[in-house]
């Protein structure tokens, strides 16, 4: 079964591997049109769960499955993308071939048409996402503080870890990775070394009706038999997050941070999903753990930072 998936253009990589983590589909084919990245992926057909996952990706914007036989529906309409008359008629026709008998502007089920290196995709639309996520952005809920992640960000990297069901924020500050593990079902803690971020978190937690263990400990030395007591699971499938790195803290205290925690994070974990600044050699640091990178996505935040996403395992 292939589908069509209209990704967010801002975030084009990034949306690829979501995608590659995520639905672990057997192919992915790469196009472009009027500067918009599209992928063509082919999943498993037998995977009945395939369709709510995708409407849990971060940075997929439109779903449409490829029609490819029969499909009968009473009604449809069409968008071309672009506009062309020509391919409307071509498309009309196609589609009656298939089953499809009824043009109609009202009608609710859309066929996305468009032609890719000579070939016409006829695509039968099945998602499109909603805006509920700017409700999360971080200035329209309580707990605001400067540095917290954009929630579509954040619903990526969660998806990035796979199919874990059990995820820890070794640093969760004001809970924005935390949040959109619960909202993609799976179950999440957090942890933090400052109270008042956890007090941030908490009251952003609260607003959306969520209340996962959140408490204080630190990154660098906590045990997995803690974190186990704290929240009743079995293991860790995986842990999401995104250490501090401020400009106010000396690049030499980061450094250090990122070493110990991620040499702890060995003892709790074989999956692990954070962001670092690009200024600091990861690949030295990882050097000296079992973990080895996967994925990695550059993401520019301003003219003097970039975030890297990485994806490691050990």
């Amino acid at each position: 079964m292939k589908v069509l998936l209209w990704i967010n253009n801002q975030y084009r990589e990034l949306a690829e591997i979501e995608v590659k983590c995520f639905l672990s589909p057997r192919s992915i084919e790469k196009h472009f049109l009027k500067n918009k990245k599209l992928l063509i992926v082919d999943i498993d057909e037998d995977d009945k769960d395939v369709f709510e996952r995708i409407s849990l990706l971060g940075l997929v914007k439109r779903v449409s499955r490829i029609i490819d036989s029969h499909i009968g529906l009473d009604s449809y309409r069409i968008e071309p993308h672009p506009y062309s008359k020509e391919l409307i008629d071509i498309a009309i026709k196609e589609l009656s071939m298939l089953g499809a008998r009824n043009p109609s502007p009202k009608s609710g089920n859309i066929i996305d048409v468009l032609r890719i290196n000579d070939e016409l995709i006829l695509a039968h639309r099945i998602y499109e996402q909603g805006n509920e996520w700017k409700q999360r952005l971080p200035h329209k809920m309580p707990g605001l503080y400067p540095a917290t992640i954009h929630p579509l960000i954040a619903r990526a990297m969660v998806n990035i870890s796979g199919s874990s069901r059990t995820i820890l924020d070794s640093f969760v500050g004001t809970g924005g990775v935390l949040i959109e593990a619960l909202l993609t079902n799976r179950l999440a803690a957090g942890i933090d070394i400052d109270e008042s971020m956890l007090e941030r978190c908490r009251a952003r937690l609260k607003s959306i009706g969520l209340n996962p263990p959140v408490w204080i400990s630190d990154a660098r030395n906590i045990s997995l038999s803690e974190i186990l007591g704290k929240t009743g699971w079995k293991n860790i499938d995986a842990i999401v997050t995104e250490p501090p790195f401020g400009k106010n803290t000396p690049n030499r205290e980061i450094k250090k941070l990122f070493e110990e925690f991620l040499i702890n994070a060995e003892n709790l974990t074989k999956r692990l999903v954070f962001s670092s600044p690009h200024w600091l050699d990861i690949e030295s640091i990882l050097a000296n753990t079992s973990w080895k990178i996967k994925y990695g996505y550059n993401q520019r935040i301003h003219k003097s930072l970039t975030r890297r996403i990485l994806l490691v395992e050990k």
